[in-house]
């Protein structure tokens, strides 16, 4: 009710953030930051939307003391890459001091880890 109140016409702008209240030590963060839902051939994320939302997010979470729990966003039916993803969460609320736990869904297997990072040389 609070997001359709905030969100009249059902169009929220990409990279808006909303924060409801659901009891006196739980927000939940609504974040806008793909085109659609549902299925689609290609991906619907938009990683510069999400890292908006998220820095709105970590800075309300840093200013009252919270922690952040989430799934992996953005990388289901948004077809968001989570290496992406997990670096925009570090730069944004763990850079806050905001600690942040995710979690996989029951049955889910949690994707493999990351490529190491290759040297970088100049020719």
């Amino acid at each position: 009710d609070a997001f359709r109140s905030w969100s009249p016409a059902g169009r929220p702008s990409l990279g808006a953030a909303h924060f409801a209240r659901v009891d006196h030590d739980v927000e939940i963060v609504s974040l806008v930051a793909q085109r659609g839902y549902g299925p689609s051939a290609s991906p619907r994320i938009r990683y510069a939307a999400l890292k908006q939302t998220l820095e709105a997010a970590s800075a309300h979470a840093a200013k009252i003391g919270a922690s952040a729990h989430m799934p992996r966003i953005g990388c289901g039916q948004a077809g968001g890459s989570w290496e992406v993803v997990e670096e925009l969460v570090a730069t944004t609320f763990i850079a806050a001091g905001v600690p942040v736990y995710v979690y996989d869904p029951p049955g889910r297997k949690p994707p493999p880890p990351p490529q190491p990072s290759l040297p970088w040389t100049r020719n």
